[in-house]
Parts: structure tokens; C-alpha cells; sequence
């Protein structure tokens, strides 16, 4: 009964506003996160992809 009568309290106080405020800046932050990891992907790839090849071909040169 004592969480029953604290969370009646918390849900009427300013705290519960807060979490909400806090949570919807998460929510955004994560949302932002993922639309410029999704925006900057293919570059990341181009790069890593070059980057592999040139590793590669190294060490197909180092090893003969």
C-alpha cells in the first residue's frame, strides 16, 4: 500500500514532469543519433571499404 500511496504522490508532483521532460530529450537524442549515423553510413562504408582493399593488396605485397 506504502507504493501505491508513493507513486499517487510521485505522478502528482513536479518529479513526474521532469521524467517526462527528461525522457522526450532522450528520445530526441536518439532519434537525431540515428538519423545522422543513418546519413553519414555510406561514406563510413566507402572508406572502410577503400581502407580494406589497400590492406589487402599490402599485404599481398608484404607476403610475396
Amino acid at each position: 500500500m506504502r507504493i501505491w500511496a508513493y507513486l499517487q504522490e510521485f505522478w502528482c508532483t513536479e518529479e513526474a514532469q521532469d521524467l517526462v521532460e527528461y525522457t522526450i530529450i532522450v528520445a530526441v537524442f536518439v532519434l537525431a543519433s540515428i538519423s545522422v549515423i543513418g546519413i553519414f553510413m555510406p561514406s563510413v562504408k566507402a572508406i572502410w571499404s577503400t581502407n580494406d582493399s589497400e590492406l589487402a593488396a599490402a599485404a599481398i605485397v608484404a607476403t610475396s
